[in-house]
């Protein structure tokens, strides 16, 4: 879990873990990223970020390297972060 928390750490605003949840406006920005997201994509972002699916098990489950399940998980991280940014929440 301390794995995910520092991966998404950067994405996220400052502030009590807790109250990320609760806010209303990241809620919206996360489904709407999530539904713009291909479903594959969409798929690995909530295996490892709501269920923290290991990258082996996403490799395994989606057919790719551990090597390409990173690349891709950072770059939907970074995807992530960018339109939390354009939504001013961060």
């Amino acid at each position: 879990i301390t794995e995910l928390s520092s991966e998404l750490q950067e994405c996220l605003p400052s502030g009590d873990p807790d109250s990320w949840i609760n806010d209303m406006a990241l809620k919206e920005v996360l489904n709407s990223f999530l539904a713009d997201l291909d479903a594959t994509k969409r798929n690995m972002f909530v295996r490892r970020y709501f269920f923290a699916d290991t990258v082996t098990d996403i490799s395994k489950t989606f057919g790719i390297s551990e090597s390409n399940a990173k690349v891709t998980l950072m770059r939907l991280r970074e995807k992530f972060k960018e339109v939390l940014k354009e939504s001013d929440i961060m």
